[in-house]
C-alpha cells in the first residue's frame, strides 16, 4: 500500500520571507539524511533528533511540545531539554546544535499553527522560516500588517488567511484572490481552494494592498526534498 503524499510545500510571501510548511500535529525535527525527518536540516543534529507535537490543553488552548529523541541534546531558553516533552512559549531560543537554533513564535493565540524563525544563516529548505500549520479552521494563519500576526507584513490593508481544509489549502482575502492573472473568486468571502501537496508553483495575487501600491502575491510551490547522501560517523 502506498503512503499517501506529505502535504508540504514551500510558501513565498511578497516582503514576508519563505517559509517551509509543514502541516500535521507531530513533526520530526532531524538530519537531512533521514528518512523520517519531517524537517530536515543540514546541521549537526541526530538524524531523529527530537519531536514537536501540538495537542490542546483544558485551560490553555493549544499548545506546542518540543522533546529529545535518542541522545539528542536541545536548549529551550537556557534548560536542558529530555525525553519528557516541555511546553513552548512563544519567543523561547531554541538551540538543537552549534549550527542549528531557532526562535519560536505562536503570535496568534487564537490559532494553533506556529512559526520557526530559524537563525544563524541555518534554513530548511531553503527557507528561513518554518511554518507548522495546524488543521482547519482552529489552524488558521493569518498575513496582515501586525506583530501578533504567523506573517507581518507592512502596508496591507486587508488580511489575507491559510486555512488547511483536509488535503486542500483554503486561501482568502477580502479584497479578492487572483491566480496567475486568472478571473478572481466572487461571493462576500472572496477564498481559492488549492489542491496540496502542489505540484508546480502557483503564484496568487490578493487584494490585501491599497489601488496606488503595487500588488501584493504569494506563491505556493512544491517541496523538493533534497537529500545530503552518506553520512559521516558522528563521535559518541
Amino acid at each position: 500500500m502506498t503512503e499517501p503524499e506529505p502535504l508540504r510545500f514551500l510558501l513565498a510571501v511578497d516582503d514576508g520571507g519563505e517559509y517551509f510548511v509543514a502541516p500535521g500535529p507531530s513533526l520530526v525535527i532531524g538530519h537531512l539524511r533521514s528518512r523520517e525527518a519531517d524537517l530536515p536540516f543540514l546541521a549537526d543534529v541526530e538524524e531523529n533528533h527530537a519531536r514537536l507535537e501540538v495537542a490542546d490543553s483544558f485551560h490553555g488552548g493549544p499548545r506546542w511540545t518540543l522533546a529529545a529523541l535518542a541522545r539528542a541534546r536541545i536548549l529551550v531558553a537556557g534548560r536542558f531539554v529530555e525525553a519528557a516533552p516541555r511546553v513552548l512559549a512563544h519567543g523561547d531560543l531554541v538551540q538543537l546544535a552549534p549550527n542549528l537554533s531557532f526562535r519560536f513564535r505562536s503570535p496568534d493565540p487564537s490559532s494553533a499553527s506556529a512559526v520557526l524563525d530559524l537563525l544563524s544563516g541555518a534554513d530548511c529548505q531553503g527557507a528561513r522560516h518554518v511554518l507548522l500549520f495546524a488543521r482547519g479552521a482552529a489552524g488558521r494563519v493569518r498575513i496582515a500588517a501586525r506583530v501578533d500576526r504567523h506573517v507581518p507584513v507592512p502596508d496591507l490593508t486587508q488580511e489575507v488567511s491559510l486555512e488547511l481544509d483536509g488535503s486542500s489549502l483554503v486561501v482568502r482575502c477580502p479584497g479578492g484572490v487572483r491566480v496567475q492573472g486568472g478571473v478572481s473568486s466572487a461571493g462576500p468571502d472572496p477564498a481559492l481552494s488549492l489542491p496540496l501537496p502542489p505540484h508546480q508553483s502557483v503564484s496568487l495575487t490578493l487584494g490585501a494592498r491599497p489601488a496606488n501600491r503595487p500588488p501584493f502575491g504569494i506563491t505556493i510551490s512544491p517541496a523538493r526534498m533534497v537529500s545530503a547522501g552518506p553520512a559521516r560517523p558522528r563521535p559518541a
